[in-house]
């Protein structure tokens, strides 16, 4: 439909997962990225239409928008911004750290999965940044996925500790791009164990 180059190829990676499951139904895809939408990024954004157009059920999860003047035509044509959650975190730390126990207030029936997300000698930065608990209040409303997609690695780093907190639930599946391997691991070799 799109007539973008390579998209035979996903529809086809599309149609397989979908034949080889136990029973045929469209599947509810967790798609992790940093910005959204991203003009540099348009194989997400390729990725995602062809995955809507194949049926699938589509949640996009970004750190922030990007407001890109120039953002792509797919993105309002598809309503893809009726799709996307932003993890929702103040920039400011002293609103972030005051505005952190309304969340906790809200969120009393998941208490004990909340107090994980600020443990700083497991989830270091992630953690202590509060990071893991104003995604884990994006999160814990969802149901489990089907798939979790992140793409790069340090947003499947986080979307893994989000899984072990125990505030999001689904098969997880990272692609890895080239910055992964090399701005990446230059600052951080351990990054990814």
């Amino acid at each position: 439909r799109r007539g973008e180059a390579g998209l035979g190829d996903q529809q086809a990676a599309g149609r397989v997962l979908v034949e080889t499951m136990d029973e045929a139904r469209p599947l509810r895809i967790a798609m992790f990225v940093n910005e959204f939408p991203a003009l540099s990024e348009t194989f997400v954004l390729n990725q995602i239409t062809a995955l809507l157009d194949l049926g699938h059920d589509v949640t996009i999860f970004a750190n922030k928008p990007l407001r890109d003047p120039g953002a792509h035509h797919d993105v309002m044509r598809d309503g893809l911004y009726g799709r996307v959650h932003y993890r929702g975190m103040p920039e400011d730390k002293v609103i972030r750290v005051l505005s952190a126990p309304g969340i906790f207030a809200r969120r009393r029936a998941h208490g004990a999965m909340f107090l994980r997300t600020l443990d700083i000698r497991r989830y270091r930065r992630e953690a202590s940044s509060l990071n893991m608990l104003y995604w884990a209040d994006r999160l814990v409303d969802h149901k489990p996925f089907d798939v979790i997609h992140c793409h790069f690695g340090i947003i499947g780093r986080q979307a893994a500790f989000f899984r072990e907190a125990g505030a999001l639930g689904g098969k997880l599946v990272v692609t890895f791009h080239g910055v992964d391997m090399s701005a990446c691991l230059d600052r951080e070799p351990d990054l990814y164990r």
